[in-house]
Formats: C-alpha cells, structure tokens, sequence
C-alpha cells in the first residue's frame, strides 16, 4: 500500500516537521503520563554525544507499575515490566534495517550510561508509516500480541519492539500515538474521538496541542515561513479552538458537557437553587434581546 507524504515541501521543511511532532508526541505524552507519576522525557543522553531529537524515555516513579498508570499506556508498552522506556521515533522516514540496529545500540548504551540491567529497559522504535512486510519477516518480527505491535524471535533484535502506528487498535490508550500516524483516516479518526469527548474530559493544554496539530496537519505542503516551536502549534491550537467554539450551536455546547459529572456531588436543594438562578438568567436575557 502506497503511503500518504508526511512534510511535503524543501528537506529543511520536513526536517522541522520531523523534530516538531517528536517534541508534539513528547508534550502530549507528558500531559498525559505525569499526572500519573510517569516520567517522560524528550532529551534522552544515551551516550556522550547523544542524537536526541528522535528519543522519547517514559519511566515510571515507584517500585512497580500501577492499574492507573497502565490503562493509560499504549499497546506493546502497558503489558511490559521494564522500568524504562525508551522510544525510537521515525515520523518521516520508513524503518529500515538500519533503523532497528541504531534503536539497538541506543539500548546498550543506554543501560551501560545509567548503570541499570537489561531488565529495566525496553527499546521501541515507533513508525509512523507502514513497514514493508518482507523487512520485518526478514529480521523475524511478527504481530503476535495486539495489532501493530511487532517483536521478533531473533535473539540480536529482542531487545527491540516494533510499534507501528497505522495499525494500532483504536482503543483510548492508542489514542495519543495514533495522533501521529501516517494515514490520515487513522490521525483523524483518532482527533475526532478526542473532540466529542464531553468538555472537561480533557486538560486544556492537552487540547490546545490537538487542535494545533490538527492545524499543523492542515498546513503540511504549504511553505513555512518561521521554524515553528511546540508554543506555537499550541497557540494555534487556542486560536482554533476559540473559533470553533465561538460557531458552536447552544445544542452543540450542551452536546460537549458532561452535566453528570458537573452535578456530581450537588445535593437536591443546591439543584433546585441552580434551576432558579438559570430561570431568572434566562428570564433577564428574554427581557435584554431586542424586540422585533
């Protein structure tokens, strides 16, 4: 299958789409994770002149993962024991063979630079686009876990899963990476989920970077006239959000809250008391509107 472009334009366009949606993936998964005492870090040393701008590391804080912190964690990652989680992250570009090898000497030294066994790691390399089926029979791998998760029985490559974003399950905690798939029926598929969540589901932060990356999405193919920052994307994601706000129908707002839990905990007096005040703010806004 023929995969759809990622970053048209001149390689220095591409090359900033490529570090924006890993420091994008990395600000998502931090207003995710953290909450939860996940660590996630952006800038990861694996060595003493580290290349950084494709690495992601989640780790968690405590002894062991808990119930919380893995229903929020995606398929291939939330089942694994390891402390550390290092992941590899190819937006742009196909996996290869080469690829794979790098992740697997990203693996060594990160463990040899933080002094910790094999155990307490595990080393993704997470694609964007869809591999080419002979790569990954060629070096073993194969999805016998969930859909997109790939591990092989090649004992130089264990250490290495593969995660491949267009195939995921569309499950909530997919959700965050499949944000970042190459197929644009997948990522949309994915934003539109998060969008008819009911208002409050989600931190504001968290959906100012989904709205700008939907707008950064929007703008690939197009020529960029500054090098954009994550505090860009997300003040695009303001603007937008505003503006679909502000077209918003009262049934469509009504349609976005989760009046349940807004009610939650409210006795049936303080009910009634909130029923009175709304019908005399309705009453004053029937008695200020213009007369026609």
């Amino acid at each position: 299958m023929r995969e759809e472009p990622i970053g048209e334009g001149s390689p220095v366009e591409k090359h900033t789409f490529r570090i924006l949606r890993h420091q994008l993936l990395g600000k998502v998964l931090e207003l995710v994770l953290t909450p939860v005492a996940i660590t996630v870090e952006s800038e990861v040393q694996v060595m003493s002149e580290p290349p950084k701008a494709d690495l992601l590391l989640l780790r968690r804080d405590g002894r062991r993962w808990s119930k919380e912190q893995r229903e929020l964690l995606p398929d291939g990652i939330r089942d694994r024991q390891a402390r550390h989680h290092l992941l590899e992250c190819k937006f742009s570009e196909s996996l290869n063979a080469d690829a794979l090898q790098q992740a697997l000497g990203y693996d060594y030294f990160y463990r040899q630079t933080q002094r910790i066994r094999e155990a307490e790691l595990q080393t993704y390399v997470v694609s964007a686009k869809t591999p080419q089926t002979t790569l990954l029979g060629n070096l073993g791998y194969r999805a016998i876990e969930q859909p997109g998760v790939y591990v092989t029985t090649l004992d130089v490559m264990q250490r290495v899963v593969v995660l491949v974003l267009n195939e995921l399950r569309d499950e909530p905690q997919n959700e965050f990476l499949r944000l970042f798939a190459s197929r644009k029926l997948v990522r949309q598929q994915t934003i539109d989920h998060v969008f008819q969540q009911p208002a409050g589901e989600l931190p504001e932060p968290l959906l100012a970077v989904i709205f700008g990356l939907q707008r950064l999405y929007q703008m690939e193919g197009t020529a960029m006239n500054q090098e954009m920052t994550v505090d860009d994307v997300m003040k695009m994601g303001r603007d937008l959000r505003k503006q679909v706000l502000a077209s918003a129908s009262p049934e469509e707002h009504l349609a976005s809250m989760d009046l349940e839990k807004l009610l939650a905990g409210m006795t049936p007096e303080e009910m009634v008391i909130l029923r009175e005040r709304l019908d005399a703010l309705l009453t004053k806004q029937s008695a200020d509107k213009p007369q026609h």
